[in-house]
């Protein structure tokens, strides 16, 4: 396997896995929720990685292979999806296309915006649209937990 720099995402092994929730224990030092978690993202590592990191702190998952079947789910799907993490990069349709229709078919829902390629303008443009947060590839398990869970608390802070 090649590897160049800021392209693509490494997910770490099951081992990696396992050694870094025994360091923290089973309770853990991290944030975590009941919420569902709509992920949506191309490639079935990343899906995966991102599911093993968050289920343990116990949310509950769905996914998407794309920006059009996360819309349709996010249209269709009977429960509460209380937020999204959108991978920019995809076919069919990427994270641009399929931010404006999650938010027209869930207004509540927060979206977490992720990519291999950074900052860039398209990410930007979502978090001036209203993005909970950017977080970059690979991220860490606790960047992830803490990303979600400030997104998911951001309003609960605001007077009522």
């Amino acid at each position: 396997m090649r590897s160049n720099e800021g392209l693509g995402f490494a997910p770490g092994s099951n081992a990696d896995m396992k050694r870094a929730t025994r360091q923290r224990g089973s309770s853990g030092a991290l944030p975590g929720g009941t919420e569902t978690i709509l992920i949506v993202d191309d490639e079935p590592a990343v899906v995966n990685v991102i599911k093993r990191m968050i289920e343990p702190l116990g949310y509950t998952t769905l996914s998407a292979p794309n920006g059009r079947e996360a819309v349709e789910l996010a249209k269709t799907y009977e429960g509460e999806i209380h937020l999204a993490i959108l991978d920019m990069t995809m076919p069919v349709m990427d994270g641009a296309k399929a931010f404006p229709l999650l938010r027209e078919a869930r207004p509540e829902m927060k979206i977490i915006v992720i990519s291999a390629y950074g900052l860039d303008r398209s990410s930007q443009a979502l978090l001036d649209a209203g993005a909970s947060a950017f977080i970059p590839k690979p991220f860490r398990r606790a960047e992830l937990a803490a990303g979600i869970r400030r997104a998911l608390d951001a309003d609960k802070n605001l007077p009522s």
